[in-house]
């Protein structure tokens, strides 16, 4: 999947980081956390877009669910999942899958070494899409 890996990379290299809050703060996008249950995050699109991140979870999971809905801002930027997900019967597991490997691959651009216990544990990647970025 070549889409969540160019677009990381672009933006990786136009704003000289992989962190997903600088890169949201670049992009004009505000970041709030709130109690949210047992969701980690969701993005709101407002006029200010606005990632709505669970303040009780772990801050690698802040990090990748930062990186997760950035995903969807970036890849998804004029398509209402929420919309999608609630009146309609369209299948939206291909859009989450999307931000998921944007996600990963924004965390990998980091450059930091991470077994896949770590990925899955303790950042909340998907087994499966971490398995077919290492496999």
């Amino acid at each position: 999947m070549k889409f969540p890996t160019t677009s990381v990379n672009t933006l990786t290299k136009k704003y000289g980081t992989s962190s997903p809050f600088k890169l949201a703060r670049h992009l004009g996008i505000e970041v709030v956390f709130g109690k949210l249950g047992d969701k980690l995050g969701c993005y709101i699109h407002t006029p200010v877009p606005i990632i709505l991140l669970n303040a009780n979870v772990s801050d690698k999971q802040q990090v990748f669910a930062c990186a997760h809905e950035l995903g969807h801002v970036v890849l998804h930027q004029n398509i209402n999942i929420k919309f999608l997900k609630q009146h309609t019967c369209v299948c939206i597991d291909k859009l989450e899958d999307e931000a998921d490997y944007f996600a990963l691959e924004l965390l990998r651009a980091s450059g930091k070494t991470m077994t896949l216990d770590e990925i899955v544990y303790e950042y909340g990647v998907p087994r499966r899409i971490a398995l077919s970025k290492i496999s």
